[in-house]
């Protein structure tokens, strides 16, 4: 007889017992136990399938990325499926639902976690992967190349300083080295900043080729060259040189004002004239009231300082007409700004210092010519629409500065560096770059407690003493500019201490003294505190 019939999971062994002799009675007496021991095996396999599981987790993470490792698994009848993990990472977070492992080691998770299983039972019988390991590594970032930048000046005089310092930055945050393919004889160089300086001397009069400075983080380099060292023999500087307390006229001052501030020690004036009215329209020039004003000088024995506006804070536009509407913009002190670094605006800006030294180079009262600061005014969105980056910027100051110092043979060319969009060092490379083309480098604002200027402006007067002939000036704001130290027994910095300060630790030469008649607050100074101090220091450097 055979027994037909289905016997489930939950079927006790009892039922399993009479499966097994009904099976034996029709297989009859004289089987063998071979035949019930089949019969038994075969009633157990049916009773439940074990789960599989497989899958091949990879062996290797990196530190700061994230790995994940899923296991396939299944049952032949269906069971619910559970599973579980042994020797789990600390990193690892496991799914005991899915298998899943995932996680993002850290950098202290650097090694080997061995002797890793994954289990799967469906509640009776079970199944796991065979043991793995997982290798955590450092990620490898790709190295950046570092950058070097910086125009080195390809002409010196014997028995002058040369000095040249490049800027270097790595992205990385790499330790920067350099080198230099050709150091002349008469220099030394500074590997640890890539600094190329010293004082030639009249046998090293020619030209030095081939100079190629080199900055590398290791693995990249970069390089400023070639370019070429000219020393040239010492000549007698034919350009006036009337250094000393200069006052600076307010815009309504008259010509009575201006002689009336010719005190005792007051060795001339710098007077501002808006570029449209020298020059009112394009290619015609007016410049009856400077040819006025240096006629009066001279008969007082004292000197003029032409100072070009080209910015204001006023909202009055200073450029003429026919560069309004597309050179110059409104800047965010109020007034208006001429585009520096276009190129038309170079020009424009040349051609107007050439007018003005072809009349008055050689007049006897005409100290030199001032150029605005170098701060433009605008914001990061106004730069970047109007062309702008800070090697353009750059370029087209040297050319400007340069070009106008040999406009003036015998005059000097000032110019007021105060800030440098997007990368301050690139104030003492302009400065390098035309100190010997007879430019005079310096700055508005005489304001020792001021963060910005003695972050960012005031320690470039240290690098510069011993190359540039350097100036300052007293503005407005000088004169009720409050002591963060209280220990001072003053409110505000006396214009001695202004004075002491502008000439011990800037190190200047000029100095200009806005001619402030008004006392704000009305317990400030005012150009007649300036009087006493300026008599008593008449030749200051």
């Amino acid at each position: 007889m055979v027994f037909k019939g289905f016997i489930g999971k939950g079927t006790t062994g009892a039922i399993v017992q009479a499966l097994v002799l009904i099976t034996l009675s029709a297989c009859g007496a004289g089987d063998s136990d071979d035949d019930l021991q089949r019969a038994t095996q075969g009633a157990e396999s049916d009773y439940n399938e074990i789960p599989i599981i497989s899958g091949n987790p990879s062996g290797q993470a990196v530190a700061g990325a994230e790995y994940v490792f899923q296991p396939a698994a299944s049952d032949l009848d269906g069971d619910f499926l559970d599973f579980a993990i042994q020797a789990a990472p600390t990193w690892v977070t496991f799914d005991s639902v899915s298998g899943r492992i995932s996680g993002t080691p850290a950098d202290e998770d650097v090694g080997l976690n061995a002797g890793i299983r994954i289990n799967v039972s469906d509640g009776v019988a079970s199944a796991s992967l065979p043991p793995f390991s997982i290798m955590v590594i450092t990620a490898t970032i790709p190295n950046q190349a570092p950058t070097i930048s910086g125009t080195p000046a390809e002409q010196t005089t014997a028995g002058f300083l040369y000095e040249f310092g490049p800027v270097g930055f790595d992205p990385d945050g790499d330790n920067l080295s350099y080198t230099v393919s050709v150091l002349p004889e008469w220099a030394d160089f500074d590997t640890q900043t890539g600094r190329l300086f010293g004082t030639p001397g009249t046998s090293h009069i020619g030209v030095v080729s081939e100079i190629v400075i080199t900055v590398s983080d290791g693995v990249a380099t970069d390089s400023i060259g070639p370019f070429s060292i000219q020393v040239d023999d010492a000549v007698v500087d034919e350009r006036k040189y009337n250094p000393g307390h200069y006052v600076s006229m307010n815009p309504r001052d008259d010509q009575a004002d201006m002689v009336a501030a010719l005190q005792s020690g007051v060795k001339g004036v710098q007077r501002r004239y808006y570029w449209n009215k020298l020059e009112t329209s394009f290619d015609n020039y007016d410049f009856t009231e400077v040819e006025s004003d240096l006629d009066l000088l001279a008969s007082q024995g004292k000197q003029l300082i032409i100072f070009i506006e080209d910015k204001t804070f006023n909202g009055e536009i200073p450029t003429p007409l026919y560069l309004q509407n597309d050179y110059t913009l409104p800047n965010r002190a109020g007034g208006f700004t001429a585009i520096r670094w276009k190129p038309y605006v170079v020009e424009r800006f040349k051609k107007l210092i050439d007018e003005l030294g072809l009349q008055f180079d050689s007049h006897p009262a005409l100290e030199g010519i001032a150029v605005q600061e170098s701060e433009p005014g605008f914001d990061a969105s106004t730069l970047a629409a109007n062309g702008y980056t800070p090697e353009i910027y750059r370029d087209a100051l040297i050319e400007m500065l340069t070009s106008a110092a040999a406009s003036v043979p015998t005059s000097t060319i000032f110019w007021y560096m105060n800030f440098f969009p997007q990368k301050m060092a690139y104030l003492p490379v302009v400065a390098n770059a035309v100190s010997s083309a007879g430019v005079v480098v310096g700055g508005p604002d005489v304001l020792p407690d001021n963060y910005a200027l003695k972050t960012h402006t005031y320690p470039f007067y240290d690098q510069l003493q011993h190359t540039v002939t350097l100036f300052n000036s007293l503005q407005y704001n000088s004169y009720n500019h409050v002591h963060i130290d209280t220990s001072y027994p003053t409110t505000y910095w006396t214009l001695d201490e202004l004075f002491q300060f502008a000439r011990d630790e800037l190190h200047v030469s000029y100095l200009f003294w806005n001619r402030k008649t008004w006392r704000d607050p009305g317990d400030s100074y005012t150009w007649a505190d300036a009087l006493p101090v300026i008599e008593s220091n008449p030749d200051f450097n």
